[in-house]
C-alpha cells in the first residue's frame, strides 16, 4: 500500500509556526515579569535611601537641640541636592524634654520616608 502525502503538503510549517508562537508568547511573558521585577527593585532602593535621609535629618536636629538649638531646615546630606530632609518641631523651640521631631527624607523626586521622634 502506497500512502498518499498528496494533502499533506505545507503541514510542518502550520505546526512550526504554532510552536513558534507558543514560543514567543511564554518568552514575553518572562521577560514583562522580569522588567516589573526589575523596577520594583529600583524602587526599593529609593525608599530605602529616603529613609536614611530622614535619620539624617533627625540626627541633624538633635545634634542642633544638645548644641545650639538652631535648626536648618530643609537640608541636604552632604551638599547633595538629591538627598533632602524636612524638620518638623512640635512643641517649644528648643526644650529638654516634651518635643517631637519629624523628618521627612526625600530621595531624588518620587521617593518619600517620613521618621518621628519623640524628645
Amino acid at each position: 500500500m502506497k500512502k498518499d502525502y498528496q494533502n499533506q503538503k505545507g503541514f510542518s510549517i502550520y505546526l512550526v509556526l504554532v510552536i513558534l508562537g507558543i514560543l514567543l508568547s511564554v518568552s514575553l511573558n518572562i521577560s514583562s515579569i522580569i522588567i516589573t521585577a526589575s523596577k520594583m527593585t529600583g524602587s526599593l532602593g529609593d525608599g530605602v535611601r529616603a529613609f536614611h535621609v530622614a535619620d539624617s535629618g533627625i540626627e541633624a536636629a538633635l545634634y542642633s537641640t544638645k548644641n545650639s538649638c538652631v535648626f536648618t531646615s530643609p537640608g541636604n546630606v552632604s551638599g547633595d541636592t538629591n538627598y533632602t530632609y524636612t524638620i518638623t518641631l512640635t512643641g517649644s523651640d528648643c526644650p529638654n524634654t516634651g518635643t517631637s521631631f519629624s523628618s521627612e527624607g526625600k530621595y531624588k523626586t518620587n521617593a518619600r520616608r517620613i521618621m518621628e521622634v519623640k524628645w
